[in-house]
């Protein structure tokens, strides 16, 4: 027992080796993918970037991200800071949300996407017919929010 218990602290201690992979492989290989990086490192660029070639329906391109991500996908950039309010509330009531509701109700009164009806971007999110890109995580800063 005590062997398998040293085993796993000792595995925990470890870091990772890093890889290193191109954009479309990382996508390719991860469908649910965190990008982590210091400030100015380029995350919110890739976020933008990945959007606007998905909306314009050229993530295909070879030089883009390849035949292997020809599937379309909605882009939707959600800025958490401006949905921050919205985690410390949801952080407080005893029940799960549905966040796909939550995204969609959010996404239907900003002024990024008017007159996208919450309905649309819901069953598009439940359809697994999104490119969901959360951006800005290290800007909440109710921590009890941002682990939410």
């Amino acid at each position: 027992k005590y062997e398998s218990e040293r085993r796993l602290v000792e595995m925990a201690r470890r870091r990772p080796e890093p890889v290193t992979l191109s954009v479309a492989e990382a996508l390719r290989r991860h469908p649910h993918l965190t990008i982590i990086g210091g400030p100015g490192s380029g995350k919110t660029t890739l976020t933008r970037w990945l959007a606007m070639i998905f909306a314009r329906r050229e993530q295909a391109k070879s030089e883009n991200l390849g035949a292997a991500l020809a599937d379309d996908r909605l882009p939707i950039v959600l800025e958490l800071r401006r949905f921050a309010e919205r985690f410390v509330n949801l952080s407080q009531q005893p029940a799960v949300p549905d966040f796909a509701a939550e995204i969609a109700s959010f996404i239907s009164q900003h002024a990024y996407y008017p007159e996208t009806p919450a309905a649309f971007i819901q069953q598009a999110l439940a359809d697994g017919r999104c490119l969901l890109l959360l951006d800005g995580l290290d800007e909440i800063a109710d921590l009890k929010a941002r682990q939410y």
